[in-house]
């Protein structure tokens, strides 16, 4: 509510467009909701109009289309958040994140291992580390990747989702 205040008093805030997008994909993760991912969409493609030379607004937007379902636009805008912002942990985890989502765990591999160099302490940087320990079908190793995640953002309900997921694939009913 608060970012919808925001952006209605100030309508070329584009990272209140783009934060909010952020809020609105996990929640349309959590309920299984199309309409909030569909806000969330637009809230990152509006935001990337507004700022298209922003990498974390890019990043934002990768990961909108991605959980959108848009396998491509979300290569090509994590791609750009990684150009724009080289630095950022966030842009890495994220493309780690959505090139396995396109089957290329290969390349998905450094990716997240430059998130966690960047930046050991960022949540999304461990978060795509535990989906590629995930996909490698190493759920003990993944799950303390999550773990880590949850740490680092234990207000966000998504970082205990996925750790309850991993726990779930390993056998590990009392975790």
């Amino acid at each position: 509510a608060l970012y919808q205040q925001l952006v209605q008093a100030d309508p070329s805030n584009a990272l209140a467009f783009a934060r909010w997008s952020r809020l609105l994909i996990f929640q349309a993760y959590l309920e299984l909701r199309d309409d909030l991912s569909r806000l969330a969409v637009s809230n990152a493609e509006t935001a990337s109009q507004l700022a298209p030379a922003n990498g974390e607004i890019a990043a934002r937007l990768a990961r909108a289309y991605a959980w959108n379902g848009n396998l491509d636009k979300a290569l090509t805008a994590a791609q750009n958040a990684t150009r724009l912002a080289p630095t950022s942990a966030e842009a890495y985890a994220i493309l780690a994140e959505v090139l396995l989502g396109n089957n290329k765990l290969g390349d998905a591999e450094p990716a997240a291992a430059r998130a966690l160099q960047l930046d050991p302490n960022n949540a999304e940087a461990h978060r795509s580390q535990g989906i590629i320990l995930s996909a490698k079908q190493q759920p003990s190793t993944a799950a303390v990747e999550f773990e880590k995640a949850a740490q680092l953002e234990p207000n966000l309900a998504l970082r205990w989702v996925d750790l309850g997921k991993t726990y779930l694939t390993a056998n590990d009913y009392a975790k």
